[in-house]
């Protein structure tokens, strides 16, 4: 520690007078208290804080004192709880809370004061007395739990002395409890007790999938909130102890220990409650219990049979106990409807109970009772509720109809939907990064909004493809009638032609998006298990053929859609909902018919040439990933043919006659009919001649279809609607840019000729086959004329007829060829066009490339972002919906009952799932970059300083990580600090500086990326705190100083300096001849001095001087107080210290989404030049910075992908983070054929959508090395 004192001078205090000023006493009883006129109402005054409320307790262990006295000492002990023994200094903004503890002290004032509350409760006459210090014990005691539990990041001992208090917490006050919820003779005192154990051991937030966890209140935040999935990486994994960890263990050891033994009682207890506000205060932990013995304590598992052991069996049978509760409360709750509060909370405990014990006798009654509640609160008798409140009956109306059986099901459903239809398309949620929304402005303000109905019209779609038993009464009803009575219900129809041109997202194509991608996902998994592995699964399996007639339905109900949307420009790369609709149609579209057997991949231009001949599209790009993904099986008939013609045929008369905006989709489209007319042809043939063997055949080309879809796919016809919609490409300054336009319509024109000219070969095989047909002859004239332009009239410029010419003339003479050749062998292959059979390299848009990326508008980025979260809701509700009912040969299919509600979280991959991080690595090797002993041996303190991030939950139920500051200063000398101590620290940002960088381009570059001209190192605006400890701080003692501070605006690198004031601290006179050094002088109100250390002499702290010729010394004639305040060494964050995943990329699971992360890869704003790397062995990277939390951070937020080519190389690794403040940076490594070695070249490119974030990671050496220690350790930057 570094000994610049500062020394203020102040008066000294006098025996009598309090050090600081005191407000006169306040006389309890009249002064804090007032009436209103009548009466009843009684108004206290906030109590002044006090370091030590023990002197306020006496009216708790008074049975006779009046309860506003009692309301006043619990208030104060609350405080006292939450803030300990500290009197803040100023308060800033960027202080979002602060707490400093003398634990010696606390806990003795702790325990003194939960052993009167014990006693209030106990022993007072007062019901409400009773009830208040039953509330204040179980708050206290559990703000006391936590508090005692220092982070074992900074501290590496527990201290012994606290033990006595967590045995008194986790032991005695829930005892004590117990004990006045079973004896006490009032009923709402009973009650309440019940509720107090709730608040001591019911966690808010604890880790997803642990034993007490709320799993229901986990799945509404799910659907109703649109929450993350558990799979999601948080820095959970790496931070500080969260704070749900002593939650977590108070709960254990109070369920195992206390309410366990006693909870048969305690049900007999609640069963006698006459009034229903005692019974709902009194459920949620007597569920919470009952839950967790299912779990862990069933009967059996201690030796007992019900034979020997009756009597205890009873106490120990958790689900007989269940029953009990069930039939003796929550069944009569529900059905008499006479008091609405207590059947909504019999609805929430029926739901956990049933889940817990799927298996039980009671199960159907209660979800049919559980259904009847729910609705008749929210459709027959809707009260009067928030949005918050609504979207949180639907979604628990959601969970209850997956057990319920089908028809009764689908009517509730189908009034979901209107329900549902009524909400609003976001909705505004506090700021906090750590859930994934978008910035939206709403009038003039900044509000965070996220998709409030996606998860509903998730759940709707899960509810026929997955959900629920099919069998009710002994009666099967299939899925696939029940989902066509909901497409067919005037509500889905009603949604489906919703024209409201006002609003910013349709419905529908929320509906769409959903259903598609429930559709799609749905049936993967008959081919693909949950652990990826590749599953073949028979296609006569009923569930099989039953999801290809439902997909059907979906693909007939939605196909209006295919003729709305904006019309944009060719080029435009249009990410509105409208657009993912479109493109989840076609996909569906694309992998229904392989799977029906009517599109195979060796012969299919569609999934082959259609991808190479569009404009980059994020969203129509994952058509060529289905492709690739159709290509590894087989194809087989499933007897769909002539449903899907009519399908087909109505997809070309909508195109031909109205046309379809979007141009991806109506080239995948047509292409796609164009394959299927050819391999129903096919299918047809083979039919043909196996029937005839048998005596009977029915044959028919379809020529009016191959005609239709020969004349939509006219090259001319195709070439002219893209030139009409086609805007010529300009830069910033107005000059035209390159104009891919022609190559497009190369491919356009490929794509077009290989569908036209497959059709006209299988009629020219038709005619070899079957023999002489009017129709084949026919259909072939038609093909070869709008091959040469003979019967399309439409006109093309001289540089569209060269790009058309060619291909045409090729294909008219393989197909005339093909007519007159004598193949007639019906043994031999069909025939296909060589553009299909060629080799052919999807290509999609390159992450890395030379020419700039074109600057989007904010709209349409709001558009994307906002399609890219809809989709991950989707996906995220899809995938656990697949988790938990795995296919047959699936290596996570287990032995166990079917259990309809789903509310646990199923296993995973290990690969997929973050939560088997846990704490990643060693934390206290780990902790040494954020840890630091900022003392010097020679102080009078020892001061220990740390920076850790740290989960802090907020009300709403997400999580927000800040960035906490933790002192710890022991007093290390053998007196005393009558005074106490005060604490401060300061935060300072600094800015790197790029002079130290030898390339002078990259300098110009990184110096581009701030405002300022010159980029040197300097400091920005700093924020401080501070915080008093009055009390006396013995020898050997210590005070903890914690600080959460709001997330920083700037993400530059920061420096922590801490300092401890010593108050009033008697001065010694000033000898004469003695002369102040440093940097104060002498006479100034603040005095500062340097040690030997730091004085130019190198001797002590003053030195003495002569006057007069003689030395002599000066006195001082009066005494004063002083404080005398000695700064710590600073400790230095990376700017990289505030990074977590990004929450919208890793929203699913561990691996992340490639298309969300190339969404915002092309959309950020800064990029910085390239930082070269290689490996360099004569530079040592230790352990330690392997294991730091900056480098686990870079770890959580890889994402995990095969690459993908960039011209001249490879991508291979990409990363995604987000900064605390909401600030988003994507990195991305790439390898490159080396001109002067065998070695790659590697390059880690950098993108961010703030100039300043961007510049703090490259802005100098120093910042590259450490970026790239974190990202890829081994590898340094070089010149």
């Amino acid at each position: 520690m570094s000994s610049v004192s500062s020394r203020s001078s102040q008066p000294a205090p006098s025996s009598k007078a309090p050090l600081t000023k005191q407000k006169p006493a306040i006389d309890p009883q009249s002064s804090l208290l007032s009436t209103t006129e009548n009466g009843a109402a009684i108004a206290m005054a906030f109590p002044s804080v006090a370091s030590d409320p023990t002197a306020a307790l006496p009216p708790l262990r008074d049975e006779t004192s009046a309860y506003p006295l009692v309301a006043k000492t619990c208030l104060q002990l609350t405080h006292f709880a939450a803030n300990g023994s500290s009197a803040h200094g100023e308060e800033t903004t960027a202080v979002a809370s602060s707490a400093l503890f003398h634990d010696p002290s606390y806990a003795r004032i702790l325990t003194t004061a939960l052993d009167a509350l014990i006693v209030c409760m106990r022993d007072h006459q007062d019901r409400r007395c009773r009830i208040l210090a039953a509330q204040t014990l179980a708050i206290l005691a559990r703000a006391g739990y936590a508090r005692i539990r220092h982070s074992p990041w900074v501290f590496a001992q527990r201290e012994p002395t606290l033990g006595l208090l967590e045995d008194q917490v986790g032991s005695e006050i829930p005892a004590a409890l117990a004990v006045a919820s079973l004896d006490d003779p009032d009923d709402g005192v009973s009650a309440f007790a019940l509720q107090a154990l709730g608040r001591l051991v019911l966690g808010s937030s604890p880790t997803s999938g642990t034993l007490v966890e709320d799993d229901l209140a986990r799945e509404i935040a799910a659907i109703a909130f649109a929450k993350a999935t558990p799979y999601a990486p948080t820095l959970r994994a790496v931070a500080d102890e969260d704070p749900s960890i002593p939650s977590m263990e108070l709960q254990t050891r109070v369920t195992e220990n206390i309410l366990i033994p006693r909870m048969l009682q305690m049900i007999d207890r609640l069963l006698q409650y006459p009034r229903s506000d005692h019974v709902i205060v009194a459920l949620p932990v007597v569920v919470a219990t009952l839950v967790y013995m299912v779990q862990i304590v069933p009967a059996q598992l201690q030796g007992m049979d019900p034979t020997t052991y009756a009597k205890r069996w009873m106490e120990v049978d958790a689900k007989g106990l269940v029953d009990t509760l069930v039939q003796g409360v929550l069944l009569p709750a529900m059905q008499s409807s006479l008091d609405g509060a207590l059947a909504s909370a019999a609805v929430l405990a029926s739901l956990r109970l049933a889940h817990i014990c799927p298996q039980q006798f009671w199960v159907p009654q209660v979800i049919s009772a559980t259904v009847a509640t729910l609705q008749e609160e929210l459709f027959y008798k809707p009260l009067p509720q928030s949005l918050e409140q609504r979207m949180t009956t639907t979604a628990v109306v959601l969970i209850a109809l997956r057990a319920v059986p089908f028809p009764t099901r689908t009517v509730t459903l189908i009034a979901l939907v209107d329900i549902v239809a009524e909400l609003p398309a976001t909705i505004p949620v506090p700021h906090g990064v750590c859930t994934p929304g978008v910035l939206l402005s709403w009038e003039g303000y900044n509000v965070y909004h996220r998709p409030s109905r996606m998860g509903f019209w998730t759940e709707i779609a899960l509810s026929f493809f997955i959900d629920g038993p099919v069998v009710e009464g002994g009666i099967a009803y299939p899925r696939k009638e029940s989902l066509q009575q909901f497409l067919g219900s005037s509500s889905f129809v009603k949604v489906l032609t919703d024209s409201d041109n006002t609003r910013t997202v349709f419905a529908r194509d929320e509906l769409l998006v959903a259903f598609g991608t429930v559709a799609v996902e749905t049936g993967r998994r008959f081919r693909v298990g949950t652990d990826g592995s590749s599953i073949i699964v028979d296609p006569n399996t009923s569930s099989v053929v039953e999801w290809v007639k439902m997909a059907r339905r979906i693909l007939v109900a939605f196909v209006p859609c295919i003729n709305l949307g904006p019309k944009t420009p060719y080029l435009t790369e249009d990410l509105s909902m409208t657009s993912a609709g479109l493109a989840t149609y076609a996909r569906l579209l694309q992998e229904w018919l392989h799977f029906s057997g009517l599109i195979q991949p060796a012969t299919s231009a569609a999934l082959k040439l259609t991808a190479n001949a569009c404009p980059p599209h994020l969203l129509f790009d994952t058509l060529a990933e289905s492709a690739a993904f159709l290509s590894s099986f087989p194809a087989a008939d499933m007897g769909e043919m002539e449903p899907s013609s009519k399908l087909m045929n109505e997809i070309v008369v909508r195109e031909v006659k109205q046309g379809i905006p979007s141009h991806h989709l109506r080239l995948f489209v047509l292409a796609l009919a164009a394959d299927h007319w050819v391999q129903s042809r096919i299918l047809s043939t083979r039919k043909h001649f196996e029937s005839s063997k048998k005596g009977a055949s029915s044959l028919n080309l379809n020529m009016q279809s191959g005609r239709d879809i020969c004349a939509a796919l006219s090259p001319k016809r195709m070439l002219a609607k893209i030139i009409q919609a086609h805007v010529p490409p300009v830069d910033a300054d107005g000059k035209r840019k390159k104009d891919p336009i022609q190559k497009l319509a190369l491919e356009t024109v490929r794509v077009c000729v290989a569908c036209i000219e497959n059709i006209a070969l299988i009629a020219c095989d038709w005619l070899k086959r079957i023999g002489s047909s009017p129709e084949a002859k026919h259909l072939i004239s038609v093909s070869v004329g709008l091959l040469q332009g003979k019967i399309d009239e439409t006109p093309l410029d001289n540089t569209m007829h060269s790009v058309v010419g060619p291909f045409c003339e090729a294909a008219v003479a393989r197909i005339q060829a093909f007519y007159e050749s004598d193949d007639t062998g019906l043994d031999q292959a069909f025939p296909v066009s060589e553009l299909v059979t060629q080799s052919i390299k999807t290509k999609i848009k390159p992450l890395v490339s030379s020419s700039p990326q074109p600057a989007a508008s904010e709209e349409d980025y709001l558009k994307g972002y906002l399609t890219q979260f809809y989709r991950q809701i989707v996906l995220g509700r899809v995938a656990q919906a697949v988790y938990s009912f795995p296919s047959v040969g699936s290596s996570l299919l287990m032995a166990r009952p079917t259990n309809w509600l789903r509310l646990s979280i199923p296993p995973i991959p290990e690969s997929k799932d973050a939560r088997a991080l846990g704490n990643v690595g060693d934390t206290l090797n780990a902790s040494r970059d954020l840890v630091a002993a900022s003392s010097s041996p020679s102080d009078a303190t020892a001061v220990v300083l740390a920076c850790i991030p740290r989960r802090n939950p907020r009300y709403d139920g997400e999580e927000e990580f800040r960035l906490t500051v933790v002192m710890r200063a022991y007093n290390v000398t053998a007196v005393e600090f009558s005074r106490g101590l005060r604490l401060e620290f300061g935060v300072t940002s600094h800015e790197p500086d790029p002079s130290d960088l030898d390339n002078i381009t990259s300098i110009d570059e990184i110096r581009s990326l701030t405002k300022v001209e010159h980029a040197g190192s300097g400091e920005q605006d700093s924020i401080s705190a501070s915080a008093v400890y009055r009390d006396e701080l013995k020898a050997g003692e210590y005070i903890t100083w914690e600080v959460s501070l709001s997330p920083l605006s700037d993400n530059r690198s920061i420096s922590v300096v801490p300092s401890v004031i010593y108050r009033c601290i008697s001065s010694e006179p000033l000898e004469a001849g003695a002369e102040w050094t440093g940097y104060g002088m002498a006479g100034s109100g603040d005095i500062s001095t340097s040690t030997g250390a730091e004085s130019k002499t190198g001797e002590d702290d003053f030195q003495v001087t002569q006057l007069d010729g003689k030395p002599h010394l000066q006195s001082s004639k009066k005494s004063e107080f002083e404080n005398v305040q000695i700064c710590g060494e600073s400790l230095v964050l990376s700017p990289m210290f505030g990074f977590q995943p990004c929450p919208l990329v890793f929203f699913l699971d561990r691996w992340g989404d490639v298309d969300t992360f190339r969404f915002l890869w092309f959309r950020m704003l800064f990029q910085a030049p390239p930082i070269r790397l290689k490996g360099n062995p004569q530079i040592f990277v230790s352990t330690h910075e392997k294991k730091s939390l900056t480098a686990k951070v870079g770890a959580l937020s890889a994402l995990t992908w095969d690459g993908e080519a960039i011209p001249g190389g490879y991508a291979t690794k990409a990363w995604a983070f987000m900064t605390l403040s909401g600030k988003r940076i994507l990195a991305l490594l790439t390898e490159s054929e080396s001109k002067v070695s065998s070695q790659p070249e590697l390059s880690l490119h950098l993108r961010a959508d703030d100039r300043l974030l961007l510049f703090s990671l490259v802005g100098s050496k120093a910042a590259q090395d450490r970026v790239a220690i974190t990202l890829t350790p081994g590898l340094f930057p070089y010149i």
